[in-house]
């Protein structure tokens, strides 16, 4: 007589993030009853009703959060990230952390359809990183480079910006962050202390992530409050008077998960000068500013004029409730820049403000094989800058001492997650989402005498000067669906589409399509194809700086498809990763000087004025023809005891342009290496080397006081080495000293936006810091 039998269903979700992780091994002790958990995390299966043992295999890098029984017919497992002390893991555990940004479906790095990185909040903390800069210039592929702007520009296999930090896109928790004006992401508006981990596609995410999901993908995902349950604080200081502070603290309760992170950073800055031309720079800002010395010190302004500054504040918050999540965040930094044009006009401070927030809904429905998602989002960004003279539109009585500008985006998105059976998941959905930008107004400061009163000093609007003189906005219409099937249990194949539609720049459609093949369990193969696209900014369509730059308000969207092919592969505690690819773009957008522009047509719009001014030279935004980029990334990782990680990579890349002309102002090689060892008990020490191959550039002098020969010129490569010593004299007390660029390197970076001057210089020399963390 057989036994009487109930179906058992549950899900096995993921603590920190709530997605669902697939893979996991359901048995039930003492019989053949067994499931293995689909792409939503769900199992199901028949079991005795005498069923006493249900087992959870599998596991790898999780750890059990906690079981929760809902009934005697659902069984739910909540695991979480063993990332407190990864040198309990194997290396296979170590590869096989899930990442959710490739194909918004939980899965392992090695069978994801993309070229990903990730790094844990632990690994951040462990290579003394101090902001996210450092961090992506660890990974394979990615360059970071200074520009005279005051920006830091993440630079991707090569792939030059038309701006700044344009041509990726940065995703908070999945969603887009950027700045509608000039459609660039700034690294400061996310505290490190609220990261659980980064996830870094190289190479095109447009499917998914739409516009500036170009040449890679950078996904912070933040931690809950059930992750938190407690609270932290660091506190740092050391060189250039650096101050620097976080915290973070999470609690839930009663259902309702709550998150906090901070940070603020302040600093004294270091000095930047530029010494290639210091005997014949521009004799008007020597004039102007004192510098009668004729050396030209970058960061200039009237308070300070040795320091290079970056001081930040930001604040981060996650509230959920059942199926509803709200994120929020605040930041404002000001940084020292070099100036609009560097030996040409004064530089000063820039002043950047901005907020936001999205709120989540998530639903299953049918079963649980039906997922709605729906997501709202409002962000906003304004911007002012000290520019003390403008020399370009210099003229009696006045100049233009300060550019300020603003924007904001408000969107809704609805996604669809359909598991039609075990192998097959697809994924669609649609949005829409309208731009905002304020005018970018000059001005210039008018002080005049009252005889009731002192000077009164205010600021006027500089018309002729104006980037651009009146509001712009803009609609996008969107539709995108994905499907991921398995064709064998060792095959899996992916394919999707986007159709966007943006009212001004026209419609654009991409696919991608990828087959990951497993023939071993350490072992895979990966062959992608994806696509993306960057539709132009309104800073490119409509920008008309008198005798510097113009817009082109017809531009079309820049169009990007890249091939990889990868294997992974992980042996006893190492693993390697090894992927070439070739990228071409099309429709590039960039700048070509012109010796004259035509006045009238391009101060057409209204609200530009008129004046004494008039073009005599200049640069105008324009569609270029594509590039051709290809190159082979390497990197390797092991645990060969249980006190020591070691992790590496490598690139080489190359490109031509449409003529087979090589392509400049990159590093041909990159090279990385690191590791975190625990030499005795309750110390931890790492370090990380840094190699930047020689760079090339072609500079032509747009300023006849400047002397440095006109041609090609190389940039010395360099090589920075960082290293951190860590003692833990109890759990949650941590004291650590920071050594960054030890050798005391003196590096530069190639000006590739103008051209203007062979290079910038680069960050400080030798620096020490000292933190301590304490976890309440």
């Amino acid at each position: 007589m057989g036994y009487a039998q109930r179906e058992i269903t549950g899900k096995v979700i993921n603590a920190e993030t709530g997605e669902p992780i697939k893979g996991i091994i359901v048995n039930v002790i003492g019989t053949k009853a067994s499931a293995i958990t689909d792409s939503l995390g769900r199992y199901k299966l028949m079991v005795p009703d005498t069923m006493r043992t249900i087992k959870f295999s599998k596991l790898k890098d999780k750890k059990i959060k906690e079981i929760k029984i809902i009934s005697a017919n659902e069984i739910n497992l909540i695991l979480t990230d063993i990332e407190s002390d990864y040198f309990s893991m194997t290396l296979e555990e170590l590869m096989d952390i899930t990442v959710v940004t490739v194909s918004k479906e939980a899965q392992s790095i090695s069978k994801a359809p993309g070229i990903i990185d990730v790094y844990t909040s632990k690994q951040i903390a462990d290579m003394g990183i101090d902001n996210l800069y450092e961090l992506l210039s660890t990974l394979p592929g990615i360059e970071i480079m200074e520009t005279y702007y005051g920006y830091t520009d993440v630079q991707f296999r090569g792939i030059l910006q038309s701006h700044y930090n344009n041509k990726s896109s940065l995703l908070l928790n999945g969603q887009p962050l950027y700045d509608q004006v000039v459609s660039c992401y700034y690294l400061e508006q996310i505290p490190i202390s609220s990261i659980v981990r980064i996830e870094v596609v190289r190479g095109p995410g447009g499917v998914l992530y739409g516009s500036n999901a170009y040449a890679g993908v950078i996904n912070i995902i933040t931690k809950t409050g059930e992750k938190m349950d407690g609270s932290q604080m660091t506190f740092k200081g050391g060189q250039f008077n650096t101050k620097n502070a976080g915290f973070s603290l999470g609690k839930k309760t009663k259902g309702l998960d709550m998150f906090f992170a901070g940070e603020f950073n302040e600093s004294d800055g270091y000095e930047k000068e530029v010494e290639w031309d210091e005997d014949d720079v521009n004799p008007l800002n020597n004039s102007l500013f004192g510098n009668s010395n004729g050396s030209r010190q970058l960061g200039y302004y009237p308070d300070d004029p040795d320091a290079y500054e970056n001081d930040y504040t930001n604040f981060f918050t996650s509230l959920g409730y059942k199926g509803l999540t709200l994120n929020a965040n605040y930041f404002y930094n000001e940084k020292d820049k070099f100036g609009i044009i560097p030996t040409l006009c004064s530089t000063g401070e820039r002043k950047l403000q901005g907020y936001g927030f999205n709120l989540k809904y998530n639903k299953l429905l049918m079963d649980d094989k039906l997922g709605l998602t729906g997501i709202v989002w409002y962000d906003q960004i304004s911007k002012k800058e000290r520019v003390n003279a403008y020399v370009p539109v210099l003229r009696a009585p006045h100049h233009p001492d300060d550019q300020n500008y603003g924007g904001n985006k408000t969107g809704t998105q609805v996604e669809l997650n359909y598991q039609i059976s075990e192998k097959i998941s697809f994924l669609g959905g649609g949005g829409f989402e309208t731009s905002y930008a304020d005018p970018y107004y000059f001005f210039y400061t008018d002080s005049t005498q009252n005889p009731l009163t002192d000077n009164v000093i205010t600021q006027v609007e500089d018309k002729p000067a104006n980037a651009f003189a009146s509001e712009k906005n803009t609609n996008d219409v969107w539709f995108f669906a994905q499907a991921n099937i398995g064709l064998m249990d060792n095959l899996n194949f992916v394919a999707g589409s986007r159709l966007n539609s943006n009212q001004q720049a026209g419609t654009a459609f991409i696919p991608n399509v990828g087959i990951v093949y497993s023939p071993l369990e350490k072992l895979s193969f990966k062959i992608l194809y994806g696509s993306g696209f960057r539709n132009p900014s309104f800073f490119e369509k409509y920008v008309r700086t008198v005798n510097i730059l113009a817009g082109i308000k017809d531009l079309e969207p820049e169009k990007i498809n890249t091939m990889d092919i990868g294997i992974d592969y992980s042996f006893s505690n190492y693993s390697i990763r090894i992927n070439g690819f070739v990228t071409k773009t099309d429709k590039e957008i960039g700048r070509r000087t012109l010796d004259s522009l035509d006045l009238a047509n391009l101060n057409s719009e209204v609200g530009f004025g008129t004046g004494s001014m008039t073009w005599t030279k200049g640069a105008i935004y324009e569609n270029k023809k594509g590039n051709t980029y290809q190159g082979i990334e390497l990197s390797f990782q092991g645990v060969p005891t249980s006190y020591l990680h070691f992790h590496g990579n490598m690139s080489y890349k190359m490109g031509k342009d449409v003529d087979d002309n090589d392509l400049k102002c990159f590093a041909p090689i990159l090279a990385n290496f690191g590791f975190t060892i625990k030499p005795v008990k309750k110390v931890n020490i790492s370090a990380n080397l840094q190699y930047i191959s020689e760079r090339e550039i072609h500079y032509k002098a747009i300023f006849p006081w400047n002397t440095w020969p006109e041609g090609d010129h190389t940039i010395d490569s360099y090589t920075l080495i960082s290293a951190k010593l860590s003692f833990i004299p109890q759990e949650n007390l941590i004291f650590s000293l920071i050594g960054k660029n030890l050798m005391d390197v003196e590096y530069n970076y190639p000006e590739y936006i103008r051209k203007g001057i062979p290079y910038i210089p680069g960050g400080p020399g030798r620096a020490l810091y000292f933190e301590i963390g304490y976890k309440f």
